[in-house]
């Protein structure tokens, strides 16, 4: 009520100096822009090959969220029961990845990277991990700590959640509907891909990152709005995929990104598909929507 007063008001106001052209110029250009903004508040989008008359949808993920949320959104759960097969990063079982882990030689990397006090307060968060902590290298662990912060401090997980991973969740429906079921990589190959990251980064940058996010979780606040942020417009789909913008991690995403679309394009024309990837993939030039948009495919919001 408030706002449509001051519109009226400043039309007044305008009319009266004879701008009310320009104003109306200006309100189309701002109504514009935020139609535009509107049509990305969504985390899944309609891919659709007109020619093979195929229709695909891509969901793009926020791992560490339980399946509560998941739930509230009907859409998605429908697009993949009625999908032809269901594609995600990767589909190995998570205890497989622990036993790869298992093997491996204990070291002393993380002793000697991090201080004595960080080290100890590392040893008490990780107790209740499933792998030693001493077979994690620096990347892995980091990674973890993240993942630990998410759940525990900003409450992406209910405690009635009984699926605390997004993509996981997404699995376990797809296979109990006995969906053909593609993986886009192993649990091996993004194990390489954190290595090359790790090499990517200096020891510095990795121990204070890894002091960073043992100090937020060992103070017995929950997290602050700067940490969960992320989290936290991805769940009220407060999202831009800033298209226009060039991708900044080659590693991570873009080259990842090229060498799926050699899998998905072929799939998205011969059958109706359902993905299922990190968020990160779809935002940017690099990004996978833009990707099907070059290579033809009509790619669309579904707005939630």
């Amino acid at each position: 009520m408030f706002e449509k007063i001051r519109f009226v008001r400043a039309i007044i106001v305008l009319n009266q100096r004879g701008l009310v052209l320009r104003f109306m110029k200006l309100l189309l250009s701002i109504l514009l822009i935020t139609n535009i903004c509107f049509g990305q508040s969504t985390i899944i989008w309609k891919v659709t090959d007109a020619i093979n008359n195929k229709t695909s949808f891509i969901v793009g993920t926020f791992h560490n969220i339980g399946n509560s949320f998941v739930d509230s959104i009907p859409v998605i759960k429908t697009a993949l029961l009625q999908s032809e097969v269901a594609i995600f990063e990767s589909i190995d079982d998570d205890e497989k990845l622990t036993d790869v882990l298992k093997k491996r030689k204990k070291q002393n990397t993380l002793q000697q990277l991090l201080t004595k006090e960080d080290f100890s307060n590392l040893k008490k968060i990780s107790t209740s991990w499933k792998t030693n902590l001493l077979v994690l290298k620096p990347i892995e662990v980091l990674i973890t700590l993240r993942r630990e912060f998410q759940v525990l401090k900003c409450k992406t997980v209910k405690d009635t959640d009984k699926w605390d991973h997004f993509d996981n969740y997404l699995i376990d429906i797809a296979r109990r509907y006995n969906k053909s079921i593609v993986g886009l990589e192993t649990d091996s190959l993004q194990l390489t891909i954190l290595d090359d990251i790790e090499k990517s980064w200096s020891r510095d940058t990795l121990s204070q990152e890894i002091s960073f996010w043992i100090s937020k979780l060992t103070n017995p606040q929950n997290g602050d709005n700067d940490e969960c942020l992320e989290s936290q417009q991805y769940q009220r789909f407060e999202i831009d995929y800033e298209f226009e913008e060039e991708c900044t991690d080659d590693i991570l995403i873009t080259e990842r990104n090229k060498k799926w679309m050699l899998q998905l394009s072929p799939l998205l024309s011969n059958k109706n598909c359902f993905i299922a990837v990190g968020l990160l993939h779809l935002k940017h030039k690099c990004g996978l929507l833009e990707s099907f948009k070059k290579n033809g495919f009509k790619v669309e919001p579904i707005i939630l």
